[in-house]
């Protein structure tokens, strides 16, 4: 059991170290507002992925996980829009639970 969680903790470890050098060479390369974008997608992603996993989230109806409070107050003074129809409107159906 253990071992199997060091391969997938290792296979997500590479593939984030990644994207972070991808996001990185970005900036460093003068090109911020291309990195810009792939950290938002990446905060769509990682919400979509944490919203999933939240097995409680479906049964709350009077609190909101911290994750979608910041997320939404994030968002809020910095609207994006994902260029994937799908994507985007499974995110505002996550972040209409903040307040």
């Amino acid at each position: 059991m253990m071992r199997n969680y060091l391969f997938w903790h290792r296979v997500y470890s590479s593939q984030e170290l990644d994207r972070v050098v991808l996001i990185l060479t970005q900036f460093r390369e003068g090109n911020p507002t291309n990195g810009v974008t792939m950290l938002e997608k990446c905060l769509d992603g990682s919400l979509m992925a944490a919203a999933a996993c939240d097995a409680d989230l479906k049964d709350r109806m009077d609190s909101v996980p911290l994750y979608i409070q910041e997320a939404h107050n994030y968002r809020a003074k910095y609207p994006w829009t994902n260029s994937v129809p799908e994507v985007d409107v499974k995110v505002r159906r996550i972040l209409s639970r903040a307040k």
